[in-house]
């Protein structure tokens, strides 16, 4: 069971590595933009060199995930499909429907 403060980097072949890749895919599957999402081991705190496994908008150049949301989705507290919603309704989401006039 993951908490806020346990963000770490993830093995590959790993249960927790499979729930990220499984998000990483809806993500890529309903893109209405068509933005490319991968998962890669990136800095969540560069001055303590602390690394953590993430998803990145490789379109927009910046991780998407909050420590929040990691943890929802490592330890199925909420339904992937309710998380992707919440993020592509976001104000700061780069990959937002675009509204039509």
């Amino acid at each position: 069971m993951y908490r806020s403060c346990d963000m770490c980097t993830l093995k590959d072949d790993s249960n927790d590595y499979y729930r990220l890749e499984m998000f990483c895919k809806m993500l890529n599957r309903d893109s209405p933009n068509g933005h490319i999402y991968v998962i890669k081991d990136v800095y969540f705190d560069i001055g303590q060199n602390w690394m953590w496994t993430t998803i990145i908008d490789t379109t927009a150049d910046c991780q998407i995930l909050s420590p929040r949301d990691w943890v929802e989705i490592l330890n199925e507290e909420r339904q992937l499909s309710d998380i992707e919603k919440d993020f592509f309704e976001d104000k700061y989401c780069q990959d937002k429907p675009k509204k039509n006039n």
